[in-house]
Order: structure tokens, then sequence, then C-alpha cells
């Protein structure tokens, strides 16, 4: 079983994802937001491959991965064999421009 690393940028946007939800749409949505993190969190730490590949990823050490949430949201993540660890990285709005994504990236 993979152990998730969260890392500071994924818990920072979804802190503001959450508390946007919360304002905007209520507590319903918020805790919505939280279960479906959830779910993804269980069904990678079981199959960390899971997910497809990230086409059209800057250049990366590791190869990224997006699991699909909430209808308009992509969980950015790599998995690193050797220490069976998937690392969380970013949530990106797939509303906005991917170069946009890649922009902020670098």
């Amino acid at each position: 079983m993979a152990k998730v690393i969260i890392h500071s940028l994924f818990e920072q946007k979804l802190h503001e994802y959450v508390e946007e939800a919360y304002e905007v749409y209520g507590r319903k949505t918020a805790r919505r937001w939280m279960t479906e993190i959830d779910k993804i969190k269980s069904f990678l730490e079981v199959f960390p491959e899971g997910r497809p590949p990230f086409n059209g990823a800057p250049d990366f050490p590791y190869q990224l991965r997006g699991a699909n949430f909430m209808n308009n949201f992509k969980l950015i993540y790599y998995y690193l064999e050797k220490m069976d660890e998937v690392h969380f990285v970013d949530i990106w709005d797939m509303r906005k421009n991917p170069s946009s994504f890649w922009k902020q990236e670098e």
C-alpha cells in the first residue's frame, strides 16, 4: 500500500478551494470536496498508477498523473515506485487555459 505525501502547494490550493466552496456554495459542497479528495487518496494508496499520465506535462523528473474530481478539477500527482510513495503536487482548475498551468509550474 503506497504512502501519500501532500506537498505544500497542494495543501494551500486545497484550503483555498474548500474555503471558497464553503463561502459561495455552503458546507455541503465544501464537505463534498473533502470526500472526493479522500476517495482519490484511498484509490491511489491501493492503485498508485491507476490514473493516466498527464499529457503535455512540463519537464519534470517524474511522470505526472492526474485524477479528475468535482467535474472541473484535476489532482496532479506523481508516483515514486522505489519508495512506494504517491506525491500530491497540485490542483488544477480545468476550465482555465492549459498553458497557464505550465507557466505557474515554472
